[in-house]
């Protein structure tokens, strides 16, 4: 048989026997090979593809914690800035409340003062003015005294004009207040 099988191929007429083909086995043999092979090699590829998958999603959770938090700090830092702004307004319209006051309480010292040296120099001006009148009484009585001994001394006897000077004298503060 076998020769007769060369023969048939040497005259080009192949065997119709399937199993008797190279091929056939090289088949066999390749399906026998994935068959043995594939379960192995699927859970190698399974699980390493499981692990690059929890990698993945561990990778993922981490990114979404970190950006929760990055965002939780965010919030948190508007709020801390928004409060600093808060805060700073209401220092800069305290210091306009304080400036203002402050204005007010020295524009009143300032007045008050004011109002002091001028009731000061009033007062002084007075006091002046009643020295003057009063330098300008002594000298005027001192002067009607002296004119009244004069012309007196000259047209009226010694003992009449002291009596007369002496009266005069005595009446003299009363005229003139």
């Amino acid at each position: 048989m076998i020769s007769s099988a060369y023969a048939n191929v040497a005259n080009g007429i192949e065997s119709q026997v399937f199993y008797y083909s190279p091929a056939f086995w090289v088949a066999i043999a390749f399906l026998c090979f994935v068959i043995i092979f594939t379960k192995p090699i699927w859970k190698f590829a399974t699980s390493a593809l499981d692990k690059k998958i929890k990698a993945i999603e561990s990778s993922i959770e981490e990114s979404t914690k970190l950006r929760e938090d990055a965002q939780d700090l965010l919030a948190k830092y508007k709020r801390k800035l928004s409060d600093a702004e808060v805060e700073a307004q209401n220092i800069i319209s305290k210091a306009r409340e304080d400036a203002g006051a402050l204005k007010d309480k020295l524009t009143r010292e300032l007045e008050a003062t004011l109002e002091r040296k001028e009731k000061q120099a009033l007062e002084r001006i007075s006091q002046a003015e009643n020295e003057a009148r009063e330098e300008f009484r002594t000298i005027t009585a001192d002067l009607a005294i002296a004119a009244t001994r004069q012309v007196l001394s000259e047209q009226i006897e010694q003992s009449k004009a002291d009596e007369l000077i002496d009266d005069a004298i005595t009446e003299l503060p009363d005229r003139l207040s």
